[in-house]
């Protein structure tokens, strides 16, 4: 099923919608896993590639471009999660109870950034979107785009992006495509 690209209607992201279509993709162990990778091995995150499958379920996707923009958008609330992420990961080995608390403070962050996301985004005109590969050319490309980057280069080398973290992108669209077909 081929689509026409273009621009369509002013599209707005429902930060309640989005948030619950998070969590039902993110149980899916092949997104959880694909989403974990790409955060570890590529610095992406998890909630910019959530809301660019929640697109995608609308039919709809970012210009590239703009999804740059969004990262800046959301960096302090990013720097946040990253050093709670970080401390919380340590006490998995210390202490279950605080492990957990600290998970459930990290989903309502989590939950706090999307709420960002959704109202930066709701200021961006979306491309139509075509087909599902689309999703996973995107999501290369931010691969691509990190591996460029200072703290992925070693001495004058470009990080290349490995088999698994095509695999990971392919992962996300497979997502996304499955869904799309059971409309």
């Amino acid at each position: 099923m081929t689509r026409v690209l273009g621009v369509k209607a002013m599209f707005k992201i429902d930060d309640r919608a989005f948030w619950d279509y998070s969590l039902l993709a993110y149980k899916n162990e092949a997104v959880k896993d694909a989403c974990l990778l790409l955060q570890d091995n590529m610095d992406l995150n998890v909630n910019v590639m959530l809301s660019m499958m929640y697109l995608c379920h609308h039919d709809r996707m970012y210009h590239f471009e703009d999804i740059e923009k969004l990262e800046m958008a959301i960096s302090v609330s990013e720097k946040v999660l990253k050093q709670h992420r970080a401390k919380r990961r340590d006490l998995k080995a210390i202490d279950t109870g605080f492990y957990e608390q600290a998970l459930r403070e990290e989903l309502v962050l989590e939950k706090q950034q999307q709420a960002q996301i959704s109202e930066y985004a709701n200021t961006l005109v979306f491309n139509a979107y075509g087909e599902p590969t689309q999703l996973s050319d995107q999501l290369v490309a931010l691969c691509m785009r990190q591996s460029m980057r200072p703290q992925f280069k070693k001495k004058n080398q470009v990080k290349s992006v490995s088999a698994d973290e095509l695999d990971a992108c392919a992962a996300l669209a497979n997502f996304v495509e499955r869904d799309w077909n059971y409309r």
